[in-house]
């Protein structure tokens, strides 16, 4: 992208997680993260599942235990994880931190 964009600065690539929920493209973390990869992202967002505090609770804890499951298989495969974002999700403190307290630590 560097080269294509002639650009040095750093590029961040976004998952699409959104756009693919919506358009209800199936894709998997992994193809994500090889794209992003060959795509030569300085900072990519590991794939996500969006929450709303209009959702039931059931849908959301479904959605977070997703993106745990996400990041889990990206930092197994990750030579480098460094320049990989999991995303925070949630609208209040208690669901932010119950986000963060889901996560792995690497």
């Amino acid at each position: 992208m560097h080269s294509h964009l002639n650009f040095n600065g750093p590029i961040f690539v976004d998952s699409g997680g959104f756009y693919f929920q919506k358009e209800g493209v199936k894709v998997t973390p992994e193809e994500i993260y090889y794209l992003q990869k060959r795509a030569g992202a300085d900072l990519a967002v590991i794939l996500d599942f969006p929450i709303s505090p209009n959702y039931s609770r059931r849908k959301v804890e479904e959605r977070l235990r997703k993106n745990v499951i996400n990041v889990k298989k990206i930092y197994n495969i990750a030579s480098d994880t460094s320049y990989l974002i999991p995303v925070i999700h949630g609208y209040d403190e208690y669901s932010l931190r119950k986000c963060v307290n889901k996560y792995p630590k690497k």
